[in-house]
């Protein structure tokens, strides 16, 4: 049950419809307060990085204590060598490597915002994030970037140009738009009801279009690649 204080509608009524990024701060308005305020979050992200846990680390953190929810991620297959290494283990060593920051309890602001990695480890392994992997049939590239909350009563996508990366959402330059589905629109709506089916489809595999896998299918056939660099591979390294 969730013990929030606001609504979904309430904690984010406020947010702007478009946010530029870096410059307006989409993570304190809309990220970290619709975590805290959600039952749910779907996402669909080109490139994921555990270190963006760092910029939410408020909001997953009131999420994980005040819900039983559960994180749903579908992500190409390119991660960074310290994700893939965590991502790629069995049930006993992700154990072990939650251990490390944590004994039996959920992890703080403090402890998700300082040690990632170890909570991307407690989170598969008390699954509490379940991740996919997608692939295109036609040799192009799963891309999108959508952050799909819901409580009880109400949904709200953010979706746009950033993917779930420390860079994507604190340094490069990025465009974000909001559609919450109490506001009336009916392009709001329509927009959250399209990119929902969206997810649907891809989560149950039942786009045409795409090669879906579970996490450990995928690490079973070697589908996950690692990009040693710190950064994210940019268009040109991928496409070459």
């Amino acid at each position: 049950m969730n013990n929030s204080e606001l609504s979904l509608k309430e904690a984010i009524n406020q947010a702007r419809s478009i946010y530029i990024l870096p410059k307006e701060p989409v993570i304190e308005e809309v990220l970290i307060p619709g975590l805290k305020n959600s039952l749910s979050l779907d996402m669909m992200f080109g490139y994921f990085s555990s270190g963006s846990f760092s910029e939410i680390a408020p909001g997953l953190a009131t999420f994980l204590k005040n819900s039983d929810g559960i994180l749903q991620m579908v992500i190409c297959p390119v991660l960074t060598e310290a994700d893939y290494q965590v991502i790629s283990l069995n049930q006993n060593d992700l154990a072990n490597i939650s251990q490390r920051i944590l004994i039996d309890d959920i992890p703080n602001e403090d402890q998700i915002a300082k040690h990632t990695l170890e909570c991307l480890a407690w989170l598969i392994f008390q699954k509490r994030l379940i991740i996919k992997i997608a692939l295109m049939k036609d040799e192009g590239r799963f891309h999108s970037k959508c952050w799909l909350f819901g409580d009880k009563d109400n949904f709200a996508a953010l979706h746009g140009s950033s993917n779930a990366t420390t860079r994507g959402l604190t340094k490069n330059r990025e465009q974000l738009t909001l559609s919450r589905d109490w506001t009336g629109g009916e392009d709001a709506t329509s927009n959250i009801d399209r990119l929902r089916r969206e997810f649907e489809d891809i989560w149950s595999q039942k786009d045409e279009d795409m090669l879906v896998f579970d996490l450990p299918e995928a690490v079973e056939n070697n589908i996950l690649m690692k990009f040693k660099p710190d950064a994210m591979p940019n268009e040109e390294t991928i496409i070459s």
